[in-house]
């Protein structure tokens, strides 16, 4: 039997290493495809089939791990499910691709994934019928209000057209709608 193991880490300081403090990753699905030569065709025909399994919350934290008989020996591509609000920062190319050798009854280790979680803005409307601006618990949050987030991409110097007047060409990069308690929660890449 060949053992093929690695971790799913939070890439919290966002610099594709694993540094201390930063927790693995529990019920993430990682999976093993088996390929064939360079064109990374999936070889179903000869026996070996796609493999997966999620990382563990007990007792490594992120840990996973595969097993694999010597007639699986050759080509395999590790990959992670993708998820939004989430970027990949462990490996630069997305996946591993490991050869498995059919005499080794070694372990492959160190196949780690690394994701880096995107801030996220957290916006509540309400109905602020006094016209404060505080939130006082008489008034009602508003549900279903869309909430967008945009980036500055360019400010124009006053043109003619525009009388002088400097113009800001957005980007919108996020939208959102409240939901029944008035809150919209907006992930950021």
């Amino acid at each position: 039997m060949i053992g093929l193991y690695g971790y799913k880490f939070n890439d919290i300081i966002h610099n594709v290493d694993w540094d201390l403090g930063e927790p693995g990753i529990a019920g993430w699905s990682i999976t093993a495809t088996p390929i064939t030569g360079e064109d990374g065709v999936a070889e179903t025909e000869s026996g070996r089939t796609v493999k997966t399994t999620e990382t563990s919350d007990s007792p490594l934290l992120g840990k996973y791990e595969f097993a694999f008989i010597p007639s699986e020996s050759g080509w395999w591509s590790l990959t992670e499910e993708t998820r939004l609000g989430w970027s990949q920062t462990v490996p630069e190319d997305s996946f591993f691709d490991v050869f498995i050798t059919e005499d080794d009854d070694g372990e492959y280790s160190d196949y780690n994934f690394g994701n880096w979680q995107w801030p996220i803005i957290e916006i509540f409307k309400w109905n602020d019928t006094n016209g404060n601006g505080i939130h006082d618990e008489t008034e009602g949050a508003i549900a279903d209000y869309p909430v967008a987030v945009a980036r500055t991409v360019e400010v124009q110097q006053g043109q003619e057209e525009n009388a002088g007047h400097d113009v800001i060409d957005t980007e919108m990069v996020a939208l959102s709608l409240t939901g029944s308690n008035g809150i919209a929660q907006i992930p950021l890449d």
